[in-house]
């Protein structure tokens, strides 16, 4: 056998499955286009890149754990950064004074992160004491869930009071949440809270917020409205009832709700007319 140090495949015959298209190659190759935030260098443009510069055919699954695995030559691994976050959180307290921070763990694993920043802390007390408390999913492949507290300016525009970083979402993240928060911004005359109403926030708001009015958000009710009974045709009599500023005018379009749709009617009943 004689080794002859000459390529003489053509690049026709480079397939998905072809070993010169491997994830850490192309992941090296494409990893300069991550140095900046917020690129769309996506799935698809990986492939049209592979096939135009290296002929290279290859999977939008291959292309899409490519991107990945750039991502983590450029920024690390979700367990590094989990690793240096309550490193981050101290450097946070001694460049923001005031800022509270707190980091929890269990049997070495992550459980909840708190942060509340000082200036904003500080700037809150000439707001509306009126808040708003939602949550949303993470996007990555540990999941978890970041929990925000805003207000809104003089402009009506956001203002960030607090947020935390949790695993799951339940009763005891909920209320490790408020407690936390009730110590950021203090206790607050006439103190009212806006939220989607689901019962772990309400019983942390009991528990910890007693004498604060908690509200249901407008957004929420009508798209539990729409998922629940597939109709948004008393859309437009909800709106109204909700911004009125007379009750004899509220209660001209709620009637008008119960003529249109009962169970409607029955399911906003439940949730409190006062709210």
């Amino acid at each position: 056998m004689v080794y002859k140090n000459v390529h003489t495949c053509s690049l026709e015959v480079r397939q998905k499955s072809h070993r010169q298209a491997a994830l850490w190659v192309v992941g090296h190759l494409i990893k300069n286009k991550y140095t900046v935030d917020g690129t769309s260098y996506m799935a698809n443009n990986i492939k049209e890149d592979m096939k135009k510069i290296f002929g290279i055919d290859t999977s939008y699954e291959n292309a899409w754990r490519c991107r990945e695995k750039a991502l983590t030559y450029v920024r690390g691994t979700y367990e590094d950064s989990y690793c240096k976050l309550s490193s981050y959180l101290h450097m946070l307290q001694q460049k923001n004074p005031g800022t509270i921070t707190d980091f929890v763990t269990e049997d070495g694993r992550f459980l909840y992160c708190f942060v509340s920043l000082g200036f904003c802390r500080r700037g809150f007390r000439f707001f509306r004491p009126v808040i708003c408390v939602d949550d949303t999913f993470l996007k990555n492949k540990h999941g978890g869930h970041m929990l925000c507290v805003v207000a809104l300016d003089a402009n009506n525009h956001l203002y960030t009071i607090a947020f935390r970083l949790v695993g799951n979402e339940n009763h005891n993240s909920w209320k490790y949440f408020i407690t936390k928060l009730k110590e950021a911004i203090g206790d607050i005359d006439d103190l009212a809270f806006m939220l989607d109403r689901p019962a772990s926030i309400i019983h942390a708001l009991e528990v910890v917020f007693p004498d604060a009015y908690h509200d249901a958000c407008y957004h929420h009710i009508n798209m539990n409205v729409k998922a629940r009974f597939k109709t948004d045709h008393s859309h437009n009599e909800m709106w109204a009832a909700t911004y009125v500023w007379k009750k004899t005018e509220c209660l001209k379009h709620f009637e008008n709700i119960k003529r249109m749709d009962p169970p409607i009617t029955v399911y906003l009943e439940g949730i409190g007319f006062d709210k």
